[in-house]
């Protein structure tokens, strides 16, 4: 399963894995030229007016159970329902019933058939559409809503706030990558190694050059 740790973007960024199949989603709609054109938009406002479509809402809600034990760092696995919902009006009902018939398989088109977009979650398990119409004999409103289940693990590291104390080894038997032999040899010819941990500028950032090849403790 895939792991979305708390340290994958910059600190102070969002790093929620399920804003960004959102937010990812819409730049893809966009870019592809659906029938809604620029019209997409994260998060659905309503009430949509007419005159304001064909149109697309992304947006989506999450659920997380736990995936580790006591005493760990914090592990979920996540459950995002991403709905993808459609709006087209036509003064026809068959015209509104082709509208969103071609809508709804543009979205699909669009998000699972771009590769980097699948791969953000661990899985897409599912994938529903509903479509409904309304309205008089003046004017059709056609909805679709294209519900996409995506999976994943997701986990949160804990953030070192005080630097911590050198741990000293004695004996090893081989030097370990980054440790410097200090004092005095052993008399039974082993030196004595310590490693500096990361100070607090470095703990929260494992991108930080003093921290290549530094596994975080869990």
């Amino acid at each position: 399963m895939n792991d979305w740790t708390s340290d994958v973007v910059p600190y102070g960024t969002t790093d929620d894995l399920a804003v960004v199949i959102r937010d990812e989603a819409v730049r893809i709609l966009i870019e592809r030229h659906t029938l809604a054109g620029h019209h997409v938009e994260a998060e659905r406002v309503d009430p949509i007016e007419s005159g304001d479509m064909p149109r697309i809402a992304v947006f989506g809600d999450t659920k997380g159970q736990t995936d580790s034990a006591g005493g760990t760092a914090p592990a979920f696995g996540v459950t995002l329902t991403l709905a993808i919902d459609c709006f087209v009006e036509q003064a026809q009902q068959a015209d509104a019933v082709r509208e969103i018939d071609l809508l709804v398989w543009q979205v699909k088109e669009a998000l699972l058939g771009d590769g980097c977009w699948v791969k953000l979650s661990e899985n897409i398990r599912s994938l529903d559409v509903t479509k409904k119409f309304r309205g008089d004999a003046t004017l059709i409103i056609g909805e679709a809503r294209v519900l996409m289940t995506c999976t994943w693990r997701e986990t949160y590291r804990p953030r070192i706030h005080t630097p911590l104390a050198t741990i000293t080894f004695n004996p090893l038997p081989t030097t370990p990558p980054g440790a410097t032999p200090i004092g005095p040899p052993r008399t039974d010819g082993e030196p004595t190694f310590e490693i500096i941990l990361p100070t607090d500028e470095m703990a929260m950032d494992f991108s930080h050059p003093a921290n290549s090849g530094l596994i975080p403790l869990l």
